[in-house]
């Protein structure tokens, strides 16, 4: 017997809770309307619907998927974040929505100094799938950016998004350790081998000069965010399968989870120059150690902790005027 749609759907929830998915019924609907090139709400419009055997066997694959802890995200390529549709792949974080309060507070400044942006320009260092810079350039209209990521696969994903919400003229892609940039001045994300490359080359500069890199002014940036990796080590196992799928170049943040923090903050003071705009999202349980770091870097920056809707400090925000 054929099933329809509404049994489909029913069979692949009690599949998901038995292998302990939190909200099967919302993921088995996400995939049978992937599986058959549906929106959600045609999911219900459309129960009665047989399905096919290449339907079911497209639907068991998603479903199987699913089962093994693969993030929905994934499977389907795609997050809604700031009510905008990005694409995701296993080589960038899948965003967050304490990271979308990370965008809010972040316009709220630019618009206090900049008005709709104009003037400026926002480095997104661990910019990953783009959406923290791509969100506040659709909201900013004069603004500017740079994004830059380690992963050169993370960086492709962050450009199609940039594309696909019209924003790319104003935004420029950089490999980089942090904020040590070491690309061509092509402002392209290059192949993996090119990266290896250009890692090579650039900690030969900075072993002799420490030079900026000519493509990009440093001079000219005002604003630095990030939502840097802050996951202890000794945490890492104990976190979800879903989790555990996400890239761990984007999650762990060394035995402390502070490592990421001390490294851009490093080569953040290497680079810009004063007066700038700096917020970071951070874990809650050590955001004081996260504005410690920054005053050990820049003694006259006073920062502060800003809580998300759930009232944790999730947020350090400063500025550095001398």
């Amino acid at each position: 017997m054929v099933p329809t749609l509404v049994e489909a759907v029913q069979l692949g929830s009690q599949y998901l809770a038995r292998h302990g998915r939190e909200t099967p019924r919302l993921e088995s609907e996400l995939m049978a309307a992937h599986a058959l090139g549906l929106g959600r709400l045609d999911v219900y419009l459309q129960h009665e619907r047989p399905l096919s055997q290449d339907e079911l066997a497209q639907l068991r694959i998603l479903l199987r998927r699913c089962a093994s802890g693969e993030p929905v995200a994934y499977i389907l390529g795609h997050r809604e974040f700031h009510s905008m549709d990005f694409e995701v792949s296993p080589a960038v974080l899948i965003p967050r929505p304490e990271t979308e309060e990370l965008v809010d507070l972040a316009v709220r400044e630019i618009a206090s100094v900049w008005k709709d942006g104009s003037g400026a320009v926002i480095c997104d260092a661990g910019t990953g799938s783009g959406c923290i810079a791509v969100s506040i350039l659709t909201l900013l209209p004069g603004a500017r950016a740079i994004g830059l990521d380690c992963s050169p696969e993370a960086l492709l994903v962050a450009q199609r998004n940039a594309q696909s919400h019209g924003v790319a003229s104003r935004l420029e892609w950089f490999c980089s350790d942090w904020l040590d940039v070491s690309v061509d001045n092509s402002g392209n994300a290059p192949s993996g081998q090119q990266y290896q490359e250009a890692q090579a080359a650039q900690a030969v500069q900075r072993a002799s000069s420490d030079s900026h890199p000519a493509a990009l002014d440093w001079a000219a940036v005002n604003v630095l965010l990030s939502n840097p990796p802050y996951i202890a080590l000794t945490e890492m196992e104990g976190l979800p399968a879903t989790v555990r799928h996400e890239p761990k170049l984007a999650l762990a943040g060394g035995d402390d989870g502070l490592s990421a923090y001390r490294a851009l903050l490093a080569s953040a003071k290497r680079r810009l120059a004063v007066p700038f705009f700096g917020l970071f999202e951070v874990d809650p349980r050590r955001a004081a150690e996260v504005a410690g770091l920054v005053t050990v870097n820049w003694t006259g920056c006073k920062p502060e902790l800003l809580p998300d809707l759930s009232g944790r400090d999730r947020f350090v925000s400063w500025w550095c005027r001398a």
